[in-house]
């Protein structure tokens, strides 16, 4: 894979909550506070940066060429893949259990700014 990053706004992100309601935004999860300060931070933030979530920044993206692989290769590969994937969810897990009603859910974020359900 390429990405062609000439004409391209970048933002960097941290795995964080910007990066959860961002995300949010971009799956219309946000809807029900269209009209709010909180929304219009993520639309102008959406709008100020190309990213791979926009049709511009996915065009950047380009698969150089695809290279075959053995069903030996391909096996390993996929037990690495679970392997990772089994980490990844316990690790998610670990977060959930550590960091257990620290937070706030989406429908109470968007409660909080007066356009959630409730």
């Amino acid at each position: 894979m390429s990405v062609k990053t000439e004409g391209i706004r970048i933002a960097e992100i941290p795995a964080d909550i910007e990066w959860a309601m961002l995300i949010a935004y971009h799956r219309g999860k946000l809807e029900t506070i269209k009209e709010s300060a909180f929304y219009e931070k993520y639309k102008m933030f959406s709008r100020q940066n190309d990213m791979v979530v926009t049709p511009k920044g996915c065009s950047a993206v380009r698969v150089e060429r695809e290279i075959p692989i053995s069903h030996l290769e391909k096996k390993c590969l996929q037990a690495l893949s679970e392997k990772k994937r089994a980490k990844g969810i316990a690790m998610a897990n670990d977060i959930c259990k550590q960091y257990r009603r620290t937070g706030r859910y989406f429908d109470e974020i968007l409660e909080s700014v007066g356009g959630g359900k409730g």
